[in-house]
């Protein structure tokens, strides 16, 4: 057996990354799961077990539901992006990636230096904050005449 070191904030966390490195193995984590231990000593998980795209985590759209840090419906500036992991800011025109820490890194790009100055540029008198105007430009490559 080889040994790994799992690192994870809760029981939950470890025995989720372990079971996803030791899938066909009962898996007990003894005292580790009582006490305040951080650090699981199991087996070494090579690049190849643990792919970058078990860790990622999907956009949820619930998250649109919520109220952000500056007080503004996360659903009036946030949508769905174009990748199942992504979230795209319509006030900042930038995408905003939610693979490793989900709708936390919607809800900290709310209280960026950008994000607040975007959002204060589309307030109205009374301070809510106004959607975008947007204009889609069309290109026509056909001379029509009717």
């Amino acid at each position: 057996m080889l040994s790994t070191k799992v690192i994870g904030s809760t029981a939950s966390e470890r025995r989720l990354l372990l079971r996803m490195l030791h899938p066909k193995e009962h898996l007990s984590l003894g005292p580790w799961d009582q006490g305040p231990w951080r650090e699981i000593v199991r087996g070494r998980a090579t690049q190849q077990e643990l792919s970058p795209s078990d860790c990622n985590t999907n956009f949820n759209a619930s998250v649109l539901n919520e109220v952000d840090s500056n007080n503004d419906p996360i659903s009036r500036w946030c949508k769905s992006g174009t990748r199942s992991t992504d979230a795209f800011c319509i006030l900042c025109n930038c995408t905003i990636s939610c693979a490793q820490h989900g709708a936390a890194a919607v809800k900290r790009h709310a209280g960026m230096k950008k994000h607040i100055g975007a959002a204060a540029r589309h307030r109205d008198k009374d301070g809510n904050l106004l959607p975008p105007k947007l204009v889609q430009g069309t290109l026509d490559f056909f001379n029509r005449v009717c």
